[in-house]
């Protein structure tokens, strides 16, 4: 899976799914960062961007709140405003979609359920235990970045939901699972595969399978 999250990365996102059909699918959205930092037309840009677009990938996002980086009311409320058009255009558009939420799990999930929205994936979930469980009684979905690897408190959230709607992912090019290494690579999924594997008692194969599975069924890949 790829991500646009800006004009110019949804573009770029599209040209490499054209590239390589049936292997790289996108996702296409607006990060709230920017969503928050953004006039009304810019805002307004993108989103006709992806609703041109929309049919050329497999979910909508990512697209959510980011509270961790930004304490500024209006700009909160702005990410919000964004948040739910996204959830209007999934519900509308009948696709998943994809939420980046940050220090406002809570919020995010009260706000896709209101909003009436079917199919969420929250994707690098570093939320509470009780979010995540939240979460998935919702019929809601969360991934894991290769962080875990490292962190203690991602790995005692999954050890005490297993893997049931849970998906995997890198988050390249950021949250390497390497303390020496900045730059993630999508190949350092099978270190966090490995990790996950010595959490859950799992083989590396079931591991795998279990994600992908959750994956392709909240994409709608088969």
């Amino acid at each position: 899976m790829d991500c646009g999250a800006t004009a110019g990365t949804i573009r770029r996102s599209l040209a490499l799914s054209a590239e390589h059909p049936g292997f790289v699918h996108t996702s296409l959205g607006l990060h709230p960062y920017r969503a928050g930092r953004m006039d009304a037309a810019g805002v307004e840009d993108v989103l006709d961007l992806v609703v041109e677009n929309a049919d050329r990938a497999v979910a909508l996002g990512e697209t959510g709140l980011e509270f961790h980086h930004t304490g500024d009311a209006g700009q909160r409320r702005r990410q919000g405003e964004v948040f739910m058009r996204f959830v209007e255009m999934a519900r509308e558009l009948d696709m998943p979609l994809v939420v980046h939420a940050r220090d406002a799990e809570e919020k995010a999930l009260e706000m896709a359920r209101a909003g009436g929205a079917e199919k969420v994936l929250f994707h690098c979930f570093g939320g509470s235990l009780e979010t995540a469980r939240a979460v998935l009684d919702a019929g809601y979905n969360l991934s894991f970045a290769t962080n875990l690897c490292y962190s203690e408190h991602h790995q005692s959230v999954l050890a005490s939901i297993g893997l049931e709607g849970v998906c995997l992912e890198t988050d390249s090019p950021y949250l390497s699972p390497r303390r020496d290494c900045k730059r993630n690579e999508p190949s350092f999924i099978f270190e966090l595969v490995d990790a996950v594997a010595g959490i859950t008692g799992l083989s590396r194969e079931e591991v795998e399978g279990a994600a992908a599975g959750n994956a392709k069924e909240f994409y709608g890949l088969g």
